[in-house]
């Protein structure tokens, strides 16, 4: 890919008198969850309506007859190479590569389309375009640990990109806040509205703080914990543990 983006860039540029860049921004490869169903549909989906995002076709023209992607060959047999199999896409969608099949994945499509128009995919779509892993938390922190593990043995370099740590951190701290007001039984109201000092909001401020690298910035405003340095206080090594913590601990623990 660097060949493709930087001598194939040049060649091009010369043959046709251009300059500049050919292609947008830097190659760029999403791990993908292999094993949950779902996430290979999400990804293929975002690839085959990238045509519609860039206003490329509008509602009048067809998705399939745009000449670059390969959603032409889910929703018809005509044309496909021997290689091109559609059953990965099409079963993680409950569809059968059959006459009917490709008839409802072909209204499903249609009906993405209408939603990428109407800029309501708007935070899937940013999430892959941000995101490195698609996948859930469980999923994640293994890939972390195989690319960490790769980067001390091939490299100098002692963790990952900070990119790829700080995407994971937060989404990881997003989530334990998440289940853990569950647990509790609050809402983000109530959580606003508990004391500083309350042994719940600071179950969830020192769990988040063993588990990710967050900043205590992001501690602060999320649990409404006042000044950063009351987190640094609240979340120290010599700060009591309590009952709370425990059983916050070991519910989320027996959930992974």
């Amino acid at each position: 890919m660097r060949w493709f983006q930087t001598t194939y860039t040049v060649r091009f540029n010369r043959r046709h008198l251009l300059s500049g860049h050919l292609f947008q921004g830097r190659y760029k490869a999403v791990v993908v969850n292999p094993e949950e169903r779902g996430y290979f549909a999400a990804l293929s989906d975002y690839i085959h309506l990238n045509p519609v995002r860039a206003r490329m076709i509008s509602l009048q023209e067809r998705l399939y007859d745009f000449p670059w992607s390969s959603y032409r060959w889910y929703v018809a047999r005509k044309g496909r190479c021997d290689w091109f199999d559609p059953a990965r896409v099409l079963g993680e969608l409950g569809l059968d590569d059959t006459a009917e099949g490709r008839k409802r994945y072909a209204e499903r499509m249609r009906g993405r389309a209408l939603e990428e128009l109407a800029d309501r995919n708007a935070a899937d779509n940013e999430g892959l375009r941000r995101g490195w892993c698609l996948g859930d938390a469980g999923f994640r922190e293994r890939m972390l640990g195989l690319l960490e593990t790769v980067a001390q043995k091939f490299s100098k370099a002692k963790e990952v990109d900070g990119g790829i740590r700080r995407s994971h951190d937060d989404n990881e701290a997003r989530r334990v806040l998440r289940e853990a007001m569950a647990y509790f039984g609050i809402s983000e109201v109530d959580l606003m509205r508990l004391k500083r000092n309350d042994s719940r909001k600071l179950a969830i401020a020192r769990l988040i703080r063993k588990r990710t690298s967050v900043p205590n910035q992001w501690i602060a405003q999320e649990l409404s914990l006042g000044h950063v340095s009351s987190v640094s206080r609240y979340c120290s090594s010599k700060a009591e543990t309590t009952g709370a913590d425990r059983e916050l601990s070991d519910w989320l623990e027996a959930r992974r």
